[in-house]
Order: structure tokens, then sequence, then C-alpha cells
């Protein structure tokens, strides 16, 4: 092999692998699915502070994020759009900021600033009594 075949050889290893690196960076959108819903009930005391307005929770076995907004309980997939980082969150007054980056993202969702570049994913929150339903 000579160096001219060497190189674009090797220049063609190179670019394959940068770009089976860039794609699986960008996420699955369909692996962020919950597998089947989650019920919180609200009467346990980990969860009883989503009943106050303002409260947040990251749910400890998914990756889901639930805050009360206006007296309306919501929940986002915590995963996100960036990086996908999924545990590192903080939120105070309608703002979540993934603290991996500093993406920012108002109490709905919707994105403010920072290096992510899409809204946070909603899941659908059901309550019947003091059970929430999340993802069905």
């Amino acid at each position: 092999m000579d160096r001219l075949e060497f190189l674009q050889k090797a220049g063609f290893l190179t670019a394959t692998v940068l770009a089976g690196t860039l794609i699986s960076c960008g996420g699955d959108d369909e692996a962020l699915e919950l597998e089947k819903p989650i019920d919180v009930d609200l009467a346990n005391p980990s969860y009883a502070d989503l009943e106050i307005e303002g409260e947040w929770l990251l749910h400890p076995e998914v990756n889901v994020l639930i805050v009360n907004v206006n007296s309306d309980i919501r929940a986002f997939s915590s995963v996100c759009p960036h990086r996908q980082c999924t545990r590192d969150w903080n939120y105070s007054p309608g703002v979540f900021v993934c603290t991996c980056h500093n993406s920012r993202f108002d109490a709905t969702g919707q994105y403010l600033s920072g290096p992510a570049n899409a809204n946070l994913r909603e899941l659908s929150v059901v309550r019947e009594g003091d059970i929430l339903t999340i993802g069905g």
C-alpha cells in the first residue's frame, strides 16, 4: 500500500468514525418515551410538595421532571435536548436549568436559552384524586 492509498483509507475511516459519533450524540426521540405509564401518589410524603405552586421534582426512578405550574401539574422528559443529560436539573421561579451546559426552559418546557435548540418533551398527566398517571 503506497502513502496516498494509506491516507485515503485512513481519511475514510476517520470520517466514518466521526459521523457515527455525531449521529449517536443526537439522541433518539423514540427511546425517550416511558416504557409504561408511572403512577405518582400525592398522598405519599415524597411527592406531597407537588401540591404546592412552584414545587417540582425529578422522579427518582425514571427520567421525568414534574412541576406544579399555576396549580396544574405537568411532566417533562428530563433528557435535555442538547447532550441528553438526565439528572442535573435546577428549578427556580418558572425556569428549569440543565446544569450540564446551562440550557434553560420555562415551566411549560419551552426553550429559553443555552446550547439546546429544542423544547423539553412534555408527557401526559392524568389526575384522579391523589394519583397522577404520567405518560399513558
